[in-house]
């Protein structure tokens, strides 16, 4: 199998069907979205979805259609991430998972006064 480090669309596209097929909890999960998508080595599999995770930005309307699948499909949903995936168009349902758990994150820091916030003195 020969590797390669650029992506076509078409790699891209099946790499997006693995991951929604071959969920984190899968045995061997990075060889399986390899082999699935063909033509990578599982440690360039890794490498790109973490590349994309770090340059992942969200519109708004990706960001509002995020919170109201949130609404839709509650923690129970089978296949949760897949759905709201699917709902928003643009994202892989890892790309969605990650959303929520640096979203949950961030309320716990808030939560738990962690961030400091300088008020201003209007006195």
């Amino acid at each position: 199998m020969s590797s390669s480090s650029t992506w076509t669309f078409e790699e891209n596209k099946k790499l997006e069907e693995a991951l929604a097929i071959f969920e984190e909890a899968t045995p061997d999960r990075w060889e399986k979205i390899a082999e699935y998508v063909g033509g990578k080595t599982p440690e360039e599999v890794k490498n790109h979805c973490e590349e994309l995770e770090e340059d992942t930005t969200w519109t708004f309307e990706e960001d509002k259609a995020f919170e109201e699948a949130l609404a839709d499909f509650d923690e129970d949903t089978h296949d949760r991430w897949v759905k709201i995936a699917q709902r928003i168009g643009s994202k892989t349902p890892e790309e969605v998972k990650k959303h929520y758990d640096d979203l949950e994150e961030d309320m716990a820091h808030i939560d738990s006064d962690d961030i400091d916030i300088d008020y201003p003195n209007w006195d």
